[in-house]
């Protein structure tokens, strides 16, 4: 199959742009002729190079709303399809998905939407919100199936009535394992705490470090792994809660697996998720992770077996999940190792891309009846 991907930005990575490389990059390994398009000049373009994978910059296609703009952008990306002529587009998020399916919509190849969480389901001000669920249900019958990459996130298509022609399918997000310098030795003190995540507003930061400053007669250090332009004020507010000198702010960085292994807990809190691939790595690493109770993640976290669930926004309850496992070096232990084999079951990059690749041939077959 020749299958273009279209993703909004190409930079700063986050889950979709992940999702992207990882998925293109086994299915051209697979003998798939591929095609990332996105946005801007970020290290997405980069990383596909290095993988031998064929990508186009799009000059017009942002995630900001400017209507202005928004026409270039769809027929900069109308271009490319007449020129490449997939068998099947695959739009990321939700500006590629809304004029990627405008742009494709007279022409004969099917449309895939992924979903990696709705942006009507985020933090986003109310009327972006009303204006991003009213494009979802606009342009859902140009998709011929929607992949979310959580049950809760279809359970969300299905509420909003979200209707593509061949309905929305569930495939939960996959990481590839590693090498055993990735797996994680949660049993060893002093603990170290780690959080990876965009300094952004959809990362809930403030609850993250109120919850540690009521641990602070607790033994232990944190690293915040991450990027984006609320920096500064993260480290200031540290210095607010006292923790300068206990938390070390990494920035982004290229060896994510290398440092989970150094940690002994994980933790993402957070205000609203999909199915967030943090936790998969740490689950990876054989980590015992405390999270948000939102979006996917308790399809991803037994709450008890391979980690606590804790509701967003309340450091109390954030501090009385961590409390025990800082204490308990058997417990951080067993939870690890049940994280471990929940991702060995259920998380891993193979049986995500095979499902995906089963979605793509039954589009392809449906197509083909069609004709």
């Amino acid at each position: 199959m020749r299958i273009v991907f279209l993703v909004t930005r190409s930079g700063p990575i986050g889950g979709a742009q992940i999702h992207v490389r990882d998925l293109a990059t086994v299915l051209r390994e697979q003998g798939h002729e591929i095609v990332v398009l996105a946005g801007g000049s970020g290290p997405l373009f980069d990383q596909m190079d290095s993988r031998g994978v064929e990508t186009r910059r799009l000059h017009f296609l942002d995630s900001r709303i400017r209507p202005w703009k928004e026409g270039r952008a769809w027929r900069e990306i109308s271009r490319h399809l007449c020129d490449l002529r997939p068998d099947l587009l695959s739009t990321h998020s939700s500006k590629a998905g809304v004029l990627g399916r405008l742009a494709a919509r007279r022409m004969s190849f099917p449309t895939l939407h992924t979903a990696h969480g709705w942006a009507f389901a985020s933090t986003k001000p109310w009327h972006e919100r009303r204006l991003f669920q009213w494009l979802e249900r606009l342009v859902a019958p140009l998709s011929d199936a929607i992949i979310a990459v959580s049950d809760h996130d279809r359970a969300e298509a299905v509420r909003v009535r979200i209707r593509p022609r061949l309905g929305v399918t569930t495939v939960l997000n996959g990481v590839a394992d590693g090498p055993a310098e990735w797996r994680a030795k949660p049993e060893v003190s002093p603990v170290r705490i780690a959080m990876v995540a965009r300094w952004s507003g959809q990362k809930d930061y403030q609850t993250f470090l109120a919850g540690l400053a009521r641990l602070r007669d607790r033994t232990w250090s944190a690293e915040v792994i991450g990027s984006g332009t609320r920096g500064e004020p993260l480290r200031t507010l540290a210095e607010q809660e006292g923790l300068a000198d206990r938390i070390e702010f990494s920035g982004e960085c290229h060896d994510v697996a290398e440092r989970l292994a150094r940690a002994q807990i994980f933790v993402l809190s957070t205000h609203f998720e999909g199915l967030p691939r943090a936790i998969l790595e740490a689950m990876r690493a054989g980590l015992p992770v405390v999270a948000s109770r939102v979006g996917g993640v308790a399809e991803e976290v037994v709450d008890g077996e391979t980690g606590r669930l804790v509701p967003p926004r309340s450091p109390l309850a954030l501090a009385e999940a961590l409390e025990p496992l800082l204490a308990d070096r058997e417990l951080r232990t067993q939870m690890g190792l049940a994280g471990r084999r929940r991702y060995e079951k259920m998380f891993r990059l193979e049986r995500m891309v095979a499902e995906t690749e089963r979605v793509y041939r039954r589009l392809l077959q449906n197509r083909e009846t069609v004709a």
